[in-house]
């Protein structure tokens, strides 16, 4: 509201799938809980998130759902009615955002792969022999097949747990097994070994984290 700062062209860059969103202040479809984050805050640089997380919650009276320290310094929290103004003119936060649910949709044929030309790529070195691209590739998704055999899955994390009110990931916890499929196709699709039967990814055998920030409906919020 304050800056043209958009915490969705983050997470186009970061989503290696195809998401629709818009904002819904209810429950995402399928997931049960207390209420979700009304609005996703971005501070400005330089901003302790865990601090302006407190300041601003008793300053504005908010319920903070999340706080972001990684990525993006920044919280998800409820907005009481009325307060909006006041906490995006508040000089620690650089930009407010409705939280929005986000549902993923399958893909056939994935166009890039048909397009990119992979397999006359020297460092895909795509041959039909499991020499593996020496990356990492993180999967923010529904999950993916941890026990997938044309895939390298290397860690994971689960995001998406009881419902919208999560404090945290719980790194290795298996719950990021993909229970609805798009994650695996993506997964597939960035990075299936190159290994002679099923399909081959772009950059074949790379390792693979499954961060889980859909649930097993497909769907799930922002702030996840």
């Amino acid at each position: 509201m304050k800056k043209p700062f958009s915490i969705l062209a983050i997470m186009a860059v970061l989503l290696l799938a195809a998401l629709a969103a818009s904002p819904v202040y209810g429950a995402a479809k399928g997931q049960d809980g207390p209420p979700a984050a009304t609005h996703i805050i971005v501070f400005n640089d330089g901003v302790d998130a865990r601090d302006a997380a407190g300041s601003l919650a008793s300053a504005h009276g908010l319920t903070v759902n999340n706080v972001y320290t990684h990525a993006l310094s920044g919280m998800a929290a409820i907005v009481p009615a009325g307060r909006l103004n006041a906490l995006a003119n508040d000089p620690r936060v650089a930009s407010v955002e409705a939280n929005q649910v986000v549902q993923a949709f399958p893909q056939e044929l994935p166009t890039g792969i048909n397009r990119a030309n992979a397999d006359e790529n020297s460092t895909a070195k795509i041959d039909g022999i499991d020499d593996r691209v020496n990356v990492d590739i993180a999967i923010l998704d529904t999950g993916i097949d941890l026990d997938h055999p044309d895939l390298n899955v290397f860690q994971y994390a689960n995001c998406a747990r009881k419902g919208p009110m999560n404090t945290s990931c719980k790194e290795g916890d298996s719950g990021a097994d993909d229970g609805y499929g798009h994650g695996t196709h993506v997964a597939g699709t960035a990075a299936a070994l190159d290994n002679g039967y099923g399909v081959v990814g772009m950059a074949p055998g790379a390792r693979l984290w499954a961060v889980k920030v859909l649930g097993n409906d497909g769907s799930g919020w922002m702030n996840w």
